[in-house]
C-alpha cells in the first residue's frame, strides 16, 4: 500500500480504497448469501416434487381379480382412511352386549 500511496495523489488513493472496500463487501455478501440461496432452491425444488403426485401408480393390483374403479379409489385413500358411520347402531350394540351377558356364568352376571 505504501508504494501506491507514494505514486498516487491522495484523492486517487482514497477513491481506490473505496472501490476495493466496496468490492470486498459485495463479494463477502455474495459468499454469505450463497449457502442460504442454495438451501432455499433445494427446499423449493423438493416442495415442487412433493406437490406433483401421480396417483395412477399408487395402487398396484397383484391379484388375478380385476378391481372396480370404486375399489381402486378406496385403496388410493391409503391405510389411514377409515369409513365412519353417520348413525351409531345402538340396537346392535345392546343386542351384542345382552348376548354376551347371557353366555356368562350365573356368578359372573352380577
Amino acid at each position: 500500500m505504501q508504494k501506491l500511496e507514494d505514486h498516487l495523489p491522495r484523492e486517487d488513493m482514497l477513491a481506490l480504497q473505496n472501490v476495493v472496500r466496496h468490492t470486498s463487501e459485495t463479494i463477502s455478501e455474495q459468499l454469505a448469501d450463497t449457502p442460504a440461496r442454495k438451501i432455499d432452491d433445494l427446499i423449493s425444488k423438493v416442495t415442487r416434487q412433493l406437490t406433483v403426485v401421480d396417483q395412477e401408480n399408487w395402487v398396484v393390483n397383484i391379484s388375478k381379480r380385476v378391481l372396480t374403479p370404486v375399489e381402486i379409489t378406496a385403496l388410493r385413500k391409503g391405510l389411514n382412511f377409515s369409513i365412519t358411520t353417520t348413525k351409531v347402531p345402538v340396537s346392535k350394540i345392546l343386542s351384542s352386549i345382552e348376548t354376551g351377558i347371557y353366555s356368562l356364568s350365573q356368578s359372573a352376571r352380577h
